[in-house]
């Protein structure tokens, strides 16, 4: 970066390192969450809890490259949470990518990815650390930035310097993540509800507490996580049977994580864990994360047998209220996925980037080549699907007429 420009900012005599080992990884844990919570819009994803929980479950096929920003005092005011990963191309040519930890190598879904900055410096100290990638272009063939948040200013001045040092840049896959933006009391939010939909709220509601002892319970302290986990996992994996499908928690390595960071985060004051008892017995449960006046939704289930009760809505609608009048949300984010439950409570909705960048490489050559084959593939089978249904309703209506 420009000296004249770091000279005029509070950054001045900034310099950056490149932690690669896991000792000095852990040696960043005091001043992680505390920079992230000084970020624009900090996540569970981000936390320090989550991140090297991660690493020690699925870093074994890959190597840290964690970029640290530190100002003349010493004080870390940027982090670029990333490794460098092994991928093989066409199942042969091996290509190093750069990656947010939390990325690949696992079924586990992380939101809204971004480094951590200092909200006044973003700008500057994110530019700061892509030129730090950018000048250690001989580490790596291909940087994949994934599920970057909506507000993330990488996908700007990752653009720009692309387009003067002349390398490849395309944006990849997005993803959905609709919220509500919480008011001060629950009957508001109920009140700007569709009146068909908050009428089964209601009815869903009443008929329950009339004909079961009901009772909502949010508990998450330490010792009782991994019992509420397991009766979480089980209520997930009924509620995925119902639709022909075994869920996430049956793999080992997703409920061992799962598990572990519940534990971490529940230290840290993060963990979410709502339960649903109908008659005593657990009918469903929400696994998710409260940080920065937001509340984060990221595992629902619920036991089929009860389904017709509706008991999933009602546990919704009841976690809703809990974040308004206890916990005093500002926003619910029920993260990825497009489910049409969640577009009965709101409309909003925010969509994740991914950043791809390619060297000039032979090999990066090579990532770059399969990204674009397979992306016409994928509009090729697009368009094929598109005719597949023209021409069957085509048929329908002849053999209707």
């Amino acid at each position: 970066m420009d000296d004249a420009v770091l000279n005029s900012l509070p950054i001045a005599g900034a310099s950056v390192e490149c932690v690669e080992t896991y000792t000095a990884f852990r040696q960043l844990k005091n001043d992680w969450n505390p920079l992230l919570m000084q970020s624009y819009r900090p996540t569970p994803f981000l936390t320090w809890e989550w991140v090297s929980t991660w690493w020690d479950h699925f870093g074994a096929d890959s190597r840290l490259f964690v970029l640290v920003v530190r100002n003349s005092n010493g004080q870390t005011i940027g982090i670029a949470p990333l490794r460098i990963a092994l991928r093989r191309q066409w199942g042969i040519f091996p290509i190093r990518r750069i990656e947010f930890l939390g990325y690949q190598g696992s079924k586990v879904c992380a939101d809204h990815l971004d480094f951590l900055t200092q909200v006044p410096y973003r700008d500057v100290i994110t530019n700061f650390l892509l030129e730090e990638i950018m000048r250690r272009r001989e580490d790596w063939d291909a940087l994949e930035l994934a599920d970057l948040a909506e507000e993330s200013l990488i996908p700007e001045l990752l653009s720009q310097m692309c387009s003067d040092c002349h390398i490849k840049r395309m944006s990849g896959a997005r993803q959905q993540c609709p919220y509500i933006e919480l008011p001060d009391h629950w009957s508001s939010l109920l009140e700007s509800l569709k009146k068909n939909h908050r009428s089964n709220v209601k009815r869903k509601r009443e008929k329950l507490f009339k004909n079961f002892r009901v009772s909502f319970e949010r508990d998450c302290l330490p010792q009782i996580v991994i019992p509420r986990m397991q009766i979480l996992e089980g209520l997930h994996g009924s509620a995925r049977n119902r639709k022909g499908e075994m869920g996430n928690f049956r793999l080992k390595e997703y409920s061992d994580f799962h598990r572990a960071v519940a534990k971490q985060m529940a230290n840290a004051g993060f963990l979410y864990l709502a339960q649903l008892n109908c008659d005593e017995i657990p009918v469903a449960a929400l696994y998710g994360f409260h940080l920065g006046g937001r509340l984060f939704g990221y595992q629902t289930g619920f036991s089929s047998s009860w389904a017709p009760h509706g008991v999933g809505a009602v546990l919704q609608a009841m976690v809703l209220e809990d974040a308004i009048e206890h916990l005093h949300a500002i926003e619910y984010d029920f993260l990825r996925g497009n489910e049409e439950y969640k577009y009965t409570w709101t409309s909003r909705e925010r969509q994740t980037n991914t950043e791809l960048v390619w060297g000039k490489s032979v090999r990066g050559r090579l990532a770059e080549g399969k990204f674009i084959a397979l992306r016409h593939l994928s509009l090729v089978r697009s368009k094929i699907r598109g005719l597949r249904t023209l021409f069957s309703s085509a048929a329908k209506f002849n053999v209707s007429s």
